[in-house]
């Protein structure tokens, strides 16, 4: 079966993009019975509601309400459920944690409380068979907030990361929808020539930093371009001060200033294979979010540690760069291109004498 991924990766050895980058599938946005906004996510991803299916003594509200947050077409292993923060039906106002709010409607969960889910119905019923979720006969254990590290603490999770997903089609570098990847921006450098430019991108992981290239911080680019001095976000036109899509406005893209530039230490410019290509942009100030300054979802917040990707799996490059047929865009493109098997990768760089190494990826055509 193919599959169709979203991996972020920060430098290929070959893309048609010239600063796009790969991204990791995100989760489609909801909204759970208390009207809150969230993110379809497979159960076992949702510790929150997790614990309330595992909870021997839960109430029949507590049970109604995992019934009533059950979404289709999720990320992960199914059932799925819109991941809030809430465990149970509430009487509040309707904002969630990112100041986004939506008055109670009977038309997005029609039955509002008695709305059942057989699926999830079958778990929350006696005896809490976790076994039977899925049809796999095996229990699947999601990861526990006790092995969380330190590192992935500072990440973002569910639902605070994530982007709107649109559609699963195959695109030829077309333009990408206004809200789609909310976690990239544009790198701003002072140009030796004078004024600004946008020659790199990046991805948001938290309301402080930026994941980029290495490239894109030091070594050649200072000399051919300049000095980077700036992050701009939420930007889908570089042509106009509002973006808009017929239905609605995005806010203004911002510019945010830096703090401090962390390129990989093992990094080397000179390097052929760009190995260690990889940095991290510390922002000078706290980003707010919104539908269209949204983090990334990294693997770390949101599943389990998977293994090799598929043969058939497909990755999506998006930003602003070169597509096959036309010269840099203005406004921001996806593709989506093939995985290419190491093996093959290594053998057609050797002729360039350029050593592919395991821990690198090669994706196009």
């Amino acid at each position: 079966m193919l599959r169709v991924i979203f991996i972020t990766v920060i430098s290929a050895l070959s893309t048609n993009l010239v600063f796009g980058q790969l991204f990791e599938t995100q989760p489609r946005r909801c909204f759970n019975p208390n009207q809150r906004l969230g993110a379809c996510v497979s159960i076992y991803d949702c510790q929150i509601l997790l614990s309330v299916l595992r909870r021997v003594s839960a109430q029949r509200l507590d049970t109604e309400f995992l019934r009533a947050s059950e979404c289709k077409d999720g990320y992960g292993k199914a059932p799925y459920v819109c991941c809030t923060g809430d465990t149970g039906f509430t009487r509040n106002t309707y904002d969630d944690d990112d100041g986004y709010s939506r008055q109670p409607s009977t038309v997005l969960f029609p039955g509002g409380r008695q709305r059942q889910s057989q699926r999830i119905s079958e778990v929350a019923a006696g005896g809490r068979d976790f076994n039977s979720i899925g049809g796999s006969g095996k229990q699947h254990k999601g990861p526990s907030a006790g092995t969380q590290t330190s590192a992935a603490a500072v990440l973002p999770r569910l639902p605070s990361c994530g982007g709107v997903t649109i559609s699963n089609k195959i695109y030829g570098g077309s333009d990408a929808d206004l809200y789609e990847f909310p976690w990239m921006v544009l790198l701003e450098y002072n140009r030796r020539s004078g004024g600004l430019s946008t020659n790199c991108a990046g991805s948001l992981i938290n309301n402080r930093y930026v994941l980029t290239a290495a490239h894109c911080v030091k070594g050649a680019i200072e000399k051919q371009i300049g000095q980077l001095v700036g992050v701009r976000l939420g930007e889908y036109d570089t042509t106009k001060q509002t973006d808009c899509n017929g239905y609605s406005c995005a806010p203004k893209a911002i510019r945010v200033g830096i703090e401090e530039i962390i390129p990989h230490n093992q990094y080397r410019d000179n390097a052929a294979n760009k190995e260690n290509d990889i940095a991290l942009i510390r922002l000078d100030q706290d980003i707010r979010f919104s539908d269209s300054i949204r983090p990334i979802c990294l693997p770390s917040a949101v599943a389990q540690e998977r293994s090799a990707p598929a043969s058939d799996t497909l990755y999506t490059v998006a930003g602003w760069g070169r597509t096959l047929h036309s010269p840099k865009s203005a406004v921001k493109q996806k593709l989506q291109v093939p995985l290419v098997d190491l093996s093959q990768c290594q053998r057609k760089y050797r002729e360039r004498k350029v050593k592919v190494v395991s821990n690198q990826l090669c994706a196009g055509g």
